[in-house]
């Protein structure tokens, strides 16, 4: 209930006539400041428990958008076979890793589009904590199934084409294993889920690795296209990424109280883990681009 012109309860407000609107249009009062950051937490978990996926309702749009990215591949087919006949046939270790190359730069421009759009849903209930802001699940959970029916298409088209990725299917399952096991572990929570669009950028620099593969294999000049990919790493993996994990440290309170233990150690460790494997990265693409530069002054 409302008093002394904040709210204490929100399940005062949140009834079946009007759980389908956004929680800011409810709130015409603040949260009572004395409310616990817990007890904050807890109410609006409530108030948006409606728009959270049941498992089945999240393996049939995963299904869906597996169909979708499996249709992608197919058009690529026949795209190389009539455009790119040199490559040889579809079975073909260079048509096949054009293919993913190709289905790779539709996801990561889909990525940037969607990763403009969360960012623009990050939303704070009025008057609550700040550390209770987020994206609802109503807008993160069609980016999210997405993004995990597009890792299990690139798993099937790695293990179904094994002779052109022997090298890479055991990091490719241990990566994209580790990314769809966080993926399911956050799919009904709310904190800190504005994580996921600053991730989901770094599928920029994604387009540039992939665009130079294929000119790579189409003996095509890529200079400019490794220089994006470095620029572009640099400004969403360790700069972008860099802030979100000082972020998170600065708000190790906050995490502590409104996440589980198996989540505190995703967001607190690896996280940071992950973000110290970019830097490390990072090192090895500054290498090679001073070996270019001094092989051109040379």
């Amino acid at each position: 209930m409302a008093t002394k012109g904040c709210v204490r309860d929100l399940s005062s407000i949140i009834i079946d006539d009007n759980i389908s609107r956004p929680l800011d249009h409810l709130l015409q009062l603040p949260v009572c400041a004395d409310v616990t950051l817990e007890a904050q937490a807890q109410m609006i978990d409530r108030a948006m428990s409606a728009d959270v996926l049941s498992l089945t309702e999240f393996a049939g749009r995963v299904a869906i958008a597996f169909a979708v990215w499996f249709s992608v591949e197919q058009l690529a087919r026949v795209y190389i076979a009539r455009r790119w006949s040199s490559l040889g046939p579809s079975s073909s270790a260079t048509a096949v890793e054009v293919r993913q190359c190709i289905v790779s730069c539709t996801h990561a421009l889909w990525s940037v589009a969607t990763t403009i759009f969360l960012a623009s849903r990050i939303t704070q209930p009025y008057g609550a904590h700040e550390a209770l802001r987020h994206i609802p699940h109503r807008d993160i959970n069609p980016v999210g199934t997405s993004f995990f029916a597009y890792l299990l298409w690139d798993l099937s088209h790695i293990l179904s084409n094994r002779h052109v990725h022997a090298k890479i299917v055991g990091e490719n399952l241990l990566h994209h294993g580790c990314f769809m096991a966080m993926m399911l572990a956050n799919q009904k929570v709310l904190w800190f889920n504005y994580a996921f669009p600053v991730l989901y950028i770094g599928e920029l620099s994604t387009f540039f690795l992939s665009l130079r593969v294929c000119y790579r294999k189409m003996n095509v000049p890529e200079l400019w296209v490794s220089a994006c990919f470095a620029l572009t790493f640099a400004l969403t993996r360790v700069l972008v990424m860099g802030l979100l994990v000082a972020h998170l440290v600065a708000s190790w309170g906050s995490v502590r109280t409104l996440l589980s233990a198996p989540l505190q150690l995703s967001y607190l460790g690896g996280l940071p883990a992950m973000y110290a494997l970019n830097l490390f990265w990072f090192s090895k693409i500054v290498d090679a681009v001073r070996r270019t530069l001094k092989g051109k002054a040379e």
